[in-house]
């Protein structure tokens, strides 16, 4: 645990910086934490030992193919569509039912209702005989819910053959062997190109991509194996790969150096069987087609396979180990992991001197936990292992003991996203030290940890006394 260090080099009466990963946004919701497997670069882990069996498998002479872009194809936009919907979206029934000839997955979906309207878009359109996906991402709540060959019913129900629904604000997997909307049991959402994103100027998370067979297994943080021939040759379910760093792409347009730059960092996560290297995508009027054509000059032997295993935290969560850094123009640190919340932000410093006062958050997108819920000693432990401790210039090397923190909501009204819940205020007693930088991520996975959430989207304040 960091303590005491003089020079404050964390915080010295300066602005603070914590550069943890941001994750991509949906409307108001991040989709999945900042240090969440999707969203983490991958571009210094190791290469797999297998990576030129399956190189070799998927195809090496054939070209990266994005299965997305704008207009109409067969009457239908191209790609996986998706729908934003608010907190007061009508909850709909789903019903699992057979389409053409596959049985539904119903032990190993999520049963309904769900918030998905009546003319939510379908992957293909209403006439498609395919994948038929629906996804919608929630506000307010933040949960992504996934149909596979969803119909829509006159009634307002929607039938499909699967169905599952993931708290994006947290990674929790689906449960081990169970399939999603997707093959992998992953989901679809997180692993679109959208253009946004690129009109941004940046994709900030791993694609998705599909090969023509995969191996009889699957590895994190992919559910759920679909092998067409059982071979061993092909690479398994969540099989992440990258494309190479020396691979030279200065010859394509700006847009696809975006969509390269992220293979490179963020990498491909294997999601589905279908075609060689037909990386997924959200349909867009923007996109320019004959553009995104010349991805194809990207061969499969202009990728490798990479183990991501030594980034694993837990076998059932997408939370990926890796150093934050906390900084300042004096220098920095580094801290133990924690996940990005996002906009990831820094409390700033109370004034020096007894009895502090009020000091803003610089980010509103924080939690209130409930302070009754802090009692139990392994959550203050933990909370204190995950707090970024220095002293005040010109104090002693040792804090005067029994100084207490308290965080207030500032929001006087109950959420209008969680009306149910009301904001509550934390006090934290430290009596060995004071806590003079407090990195919100710190308390929101603590609290996380000890599922003690108690509201989102507040703003708030602390004051020393």
């Amino acid at each position: 645990m960091l303590k005491y260090l003089q020079p404050c080099i964390v915080l010295l009466l300066l602005s603070v910086t914590m550069p943890t990963q941001a994750a991509p946004m949906a409307g108001d919701c991040a989709v999945f934490p900042g240090n969440d497997i999707w969203n983490t670069k991958i571009d210094q882990l190791p290469v797999d030992l297998n990576s030129d069996k399956w190189i070799a498998a998927i195809g090496a002479e054939d070209g990266l193919h994005p299965d997305f872009g704008a207009g109409l194809y067969e009457g239908a936009p191209i790609g996986i569509p998706f729908s934003v919907v608010p907190m007061a979206q009508t909850k709909v029934a789903i019903n699992f039912a057979e389409f053409d000839d596959e049985s539904p997955a119903t032990e190993e979906s999520d049963a309904g209702p769900y918030p998905i309207p009546i003319d939510a878009m379908i992957e293909g359109g209403q006439e498609s005989r395919d994948d038929r996906h629906v996804l919608v991402v929630q506000q307010g709540s933040c949960t992504l819910y996934e149909l596979y060959k969803a119909v829509p019913q006159p009634d307002g129900s929607w039938n499909a053959t699967g169905a599952s629904r993931f708290d994006l604000e947290t990674g929790a997997l689906r449960p081990e062997t169970w399939t999603s909307a997707d093959a992998a049991g992953l989901p679809i959402f997180p692993g679109l190109v959208r253009q946004e994103e690129v009109a941004a100027g940046a994709i900030e998370h791993a694609i998705r991509f599909t090969v023509p067979d995969t191996g009889p297994s699957f590895v994190w943080p992919a559910r759920h194996q679909a092998s067409r021939s059982g071979s061993e040759e092909f690479p398994p379910m969540g099989q992440r790969f990258r494309l190479k760093a020396s691979v030279d792409i200065s010859g394509l347009s700006p847009e696809n150096q975006i969509i390269l730059m992220a293979m490179k960092s963020y990498g491909l996560i294997l999601a589905d069987n279908g075609s060689a290297w037909f990386i997924s995508g959200a349909p867009n009027d923007n996109w320019n087609n004959d553009d995104l054509h010349d991805l194809g000059q990207i061969k499969g032997s202009d990728f490798e396979a990479v183990d991501v295993s030594g980034l694993m935290v837990d076998p059932d969560l997408g939370t990926a180990k890796g150093p934050n850094r906390i900084g300042s123009a004096l220098g920095s640190i580094d801290i133990p992991a924690i996940p990005a919340w996002p906009r990831a932000s820094i409390w700033s410093p109370p004034p020096w001197g007894e009895g502090g006062g009020p000091a803003h958050l610089s980010n509103n997108k924080i939690l209130n936990v409930g302070s009754a819920l802090l009692g139990a000693g392994k959550l203050l432990d933990a909370l204190k292992q995950r707090l970024t401790v220095c002293s005040p210039p010109g104090a002693a090397a040792e804090p005067a003991a029994g100084r207490k923190f308290t965080l207030i909501s500032r929001q006087t009204g109950i959420s209008p996203y969680r009306r149910e819940r009301q904001p509550l205020p934390i006090e934290i007693a430290f009596d060995e030290f004071a806590v003079v930088a407090i990195a919100w991520n710190a308390i929101f996975q603590t609290a996380r940890d000890f599922g003690a959430i108690n509201l989102r989207n507040g703003d708030g304040y602390r004051r020393s006394r």
